[in-house]
């Protein structure tokens, strides 16, 4: 017989049974957000408190739904941009603003104080890409929820003195060469983003 510790092995405790003095009934009222919800018999909620707990749910569903969903759709909304006002016509063009960002562009944590180059990488049309970033240049790599991959410059592994990026698509089982900071996407869309300082 193999050893648990006490804390994995559930029927190795010297706890007391349970019974029914254990348990307390739900309190009457409990206070939801400014709402009173009353209970009857110490545990069925009146339909008040019903119609209170299920507005609840909703709001706690729709936020999550929001926090789930807007990172995606602002690098939608970011790609849409960049064809339809920059004239981007592939995945594997680069921009460099020429001015600092506005607040009517579509990057939700862009500064304005700030020139950027951007790109959006498609692994869907393009296959493994690579991204070379000169001597200098800050910035970040991450998916389509912009979910962090790599920084780029002093703080990514560069080490601020350039490189070569290849990211590769979900499932690659290809070759992958010597010479470039390679890194294993978890989707197809990248959105790279750098900045350039002195």
């Amino acid at each position: 017989m193999t050893d648990h510790p006490a804390s994995t092995d559930l029927f190795a405790n010297d706890e007391r049974p349970q019974t029914s003095r254990d348990f307390a009934p739900a309190p009457a009222p409990i206070d939801l957000h400014g709402n009173s919800l009353e209970f009857l018999g110490g545990a069925f909620p009146t339909s008040e408190a019903t119609q209170a707990i299920y507005d609840e749910m909703d709001l706690q569903r729709a936020t999550q739904a929001f926090m789930d969903f807007e990172p995606h759709l602002s690098l939608y909304g970011i790609v849409k941009a960049q064809a339809r006002d920059f004239g981007f016509d592939t995945p594997s063009d680069i921009a460099v603003m020429a001015d600092f960002m506005k607040p009517s562009e579509n990057y939700l944590t862009g500064n304005d104080v700030t020139v950027y180059a951007f790109a959006s990488l498609d692994l869907g049309v393009d296959g493994p890409t690579v991204m070379e970033i000169p001597p200098g240049m800050y910035g970040n790599a991450n998916d389509a929820a912009f979910k962090y991959l790599t920084d780029f410059g002093p703080t990514g592994p560069d080490g601020g003195d350039g490189g070569k990026y290849l990211f590769l698509p979900p499932g690659y089982a290809g070759d992958v060469p010597d010479g470039y900071f390679v890194f294993h996407s978890p989707g197809f869309r990248i959105a790279g983003i750098s900045e350039g300082h002195s």
